[in-house]
């Protein structure tokens, strides 16, 4: 393609037409439209934030809260979360299509760009063969009308599929109603029958031997929540920069299943199953023992005690075996409302 090829195009009598598509066509920042995806999935992924951050504080009050009013709040807690799936399922299906539209426009200019060159190049030759010759102009416009033609056709059939995009888009955003149609908490419900919360011990989140030091079993007493969340954060963070796709590490299954494997202890070690007998205890927030560690592990994340490696680490086994942490067993019972189980 010649250096300048706008500035040859311009010097064509007969590529008016070309030189404006191709201007109209360049306006279009396939970059922004993708960037723009990514913001609309970001905000599909907050909303499954807070979805489980309301789960986690519904299953902290869970047994110890019973009565009219704990009934009511069971059941709009579970309103909201499978309004807050249906809703973040439409925003996934936003950034797809937003995703589709940046595809397109950045085909679209490809393709122009492409018929441009060669539109020079075809007038270019035209003009030599013509050299001095008084038809050269003709000769010239003649080349340039199947470029013209090939960008016709190529802006049509992308204006074509981003009206179906826009379709799809205007469907989605009327169908993003799930929050809108949740109805209030019962207003009605008072507290009179709801009884205070017991003193009674939350029961242990794996089931294991009794030991006479808790120390010794290696299980510390728990994080709180926000560091654990930030720990989350900054692991995924380091993830999708290594490559992983964020809807493969959905950042509320890593909660759950940290809050069962370690409590949110980064020095959780555990003392007495088969792992440990074999001497690969299992350690850190996910649990993971040495040899799963250093298998998954990131380049630079090396201390399996380091909560943000470990959570890497983790979530990297996690995938590899299950396609998605997601998926892990444990997180699929508690989404049926049965035990978690180990991964």
């Amino acid at each position: 393609m010649p250096a300048d090829p706008e500035a040859e195009l311009a010097a064509e009598p007969a590529a008016a037409e070309l030189a404006a598509l191709a201007a109209r066509v360049r306006t279009a920042d396939p970059g922004a439209v993708h960037a723009a995806a990514a913001q609309v999935r970001a905000i599909g992924e907050g909303l499954g934030d807070t979805v489980h951050a309301v789960d986690r504080g519904a299953a902290a009050v869970a047994g110890r809260w019973r009565g009219e009013g704990a009934t009511a709040f069971g059941d709009w807690v579970r309103a909201f979360g499978a309004a807050g799936g249906r809703d973040r399922e439409v925003i996934a299906a936003a950034g797809s299509a937003l995703d589709r539209v940046g595809t397109v426009l950045g085909e679209l200019r490809h393709e122009v760009d492409q018929q441009v060159g060669r539109a020079v190049a075809l007038a270019g030759a035209a003009r030599a063969r013509a050299a001095g010759v008084p038809d050269a102009d003709r000769l010239a416009a003649d080349a340039l009308r199947a470029p013209t033609e090939a960008v016709r056709a190529t802006i049509r059939r992308a204006e074509a599929e981003l009206r179906t995009v826009a379709t799809t888009l205007r469907g989605l955003a009327e169908g993003l109603t799930a929050y809108a149609d949740l109805p209030r908490p019962e207003a009605t419900t008072t507290p009179g029958t709801t009884t205070a919360p017991t003193s009674r011990p939350d029961p242990p989140r794996r089931s294991r031997p009794p030991v006479e030091d808790e120390s010794r079993a290696g299980f510390g007493s728990a994080a709180p929540e926000g560091r654990v969340d930030d720990w989350i954060r900054r692991a995924r963070a380091i993830l999708q920069a290594a490559g992983v796709p964020p809807e493969r590490m959905d950042p509320g299954a890593v909660a759950t299943i940290i809050e069962h494997e370690s409590g949110g202890d980064p020095e959780a070690v555990n003392t007495w199953d088969s792992n440990a007998e074999k001497g690969t205890p299992s350690q850190g927030l996910m649990q993971t023992i040495a040899p799963t560690f250093e298998a998954h592990k990131l380049p630079g994340h090396d201390d399996i005690r380091d909560p943000v490696d470990n959570i890497i680490a983790g979530v990297r086994y996690a995938i590899a075996r299950y396609g998605s942490v997601s998926r892990v067993p444990g997180v699929l019972a508690e989404a049926r409302g049965d035990p978690y189980v180990g991964y």
